[in-house]
């Protein structure tokens, strides 16, 4: 655990989007963690960041791409951080088949730049947000961290290209976390995400507007001929990293799910 004589230091990136906001919020609540967060708000609201500048253990606020690496070089070789949490991707599946150079870019050239100046700067821990994806369309009921990785798209592709530059480096003092599907947020926060391409935001967003909608039930082999997917709600899944961050392993690769799997017509 830290030494409870200094704060720990640690910078989000992707700190104001629907996941790093709630993640921020949390660790927030910690006395002996400070938060700086690194946004650009292309999915994400300044209404957002003012709610955690009201935390008196929040530092600063950086709005810039990940892609500008001289800017993070500079944030970086100024703030000595006991962990970077890597959040900032793009995240759409379908997307990043039909904008393969976009996420190639983004979510591994860019992130690797990030990794590199960690370890030029001797970050203590990065913690880096992989995803299920990685493993594929897999026949297993359950995946286990050593199942086989076989992603079907480039956004499953670069998030595993990311992992394995981080492991054939002994340099780094890593965790990978390889994130299932997360839902749960404050209602009056909703407006203020940009982007909600998550089953969980699409069904909100009907619910909300009181629209009708079709959940497709053909040929699925479940109970209740819906798809099935391992959801993890949002607070537990803040309360897992604290853990990561606040323990002194590294080097490791774990996933992040509730362990079951949920229809989405049971969610």
């Amino acid at each position: 655990m830290f030494n409870k004589r200094k704060k720990m230091k640690i910078l989000i990136t992707g700190g104001a989007g629907y996941i790093g906001f709630h993640l921020s919020q949390y660790l927030l609540k910690n006395k002996n963690i400070k938060i700086d967060i690194l946004d650009d708000l292309s999915n994400s609201s300044e209404i957002l960041v003012k709610k955690l500048k009201k935390n008196k253990n929040f530092d600063q606020f950086f709005k810039i791409n990940i892609s500008n690496s001289l800017k993070l070089q500079e944030i970086i070789s100024n703030n000595s951080y006991d962990a970077i949490i890597h959040l900032a991707a793009k995240i759409d599946a379908r997307e990043s088949i039909l904008k393969k150079k976009k996420y190639e870019l983004n979510n591994y050239i860019y992130s690797k730049a990030l990794f590199d100046i960690s370890k030029m700067h001797k970050v203590k821990k990065l913690v880096f947000a992989s995803s299920a994806a990685v493993y594929g369309n897999t026949s297993q009921s359950f995946v286990k961290e050593d199942s086989r990785c076989s992603p079907v798209n480039p956004y499953g592709y670069y998030k595993l290209l990311c992992e394995k530059y981080l492991k054939k480096s002994k340099d780094y003092n890593y965790v990978i976390f390889r994130l299932f599907n997360v839902y749960g947020l404050k209602k009056n926060n909703i407006k203020y995400f940009k982007k909600k391409n998550s089953v969980f935001f699409k069904i909100l967003g009907i619910i909300k507007n009181k629209k009708f909608f079709y959940i497709n039930t053909t040929n699925n082999k479940t109970l209740d001929n819906s798809y099935e997917r391992d959801f993890i709600y949002i607070n537990d899944f803040c309360k897992i990293i604290e853990l990561i961050v606040c323990s002194k392993k590294t080097n490791y690769t774990i996933n992040i799910g509730a362990g079951r799997k949920i229809s989405i017509l049971q969610m």
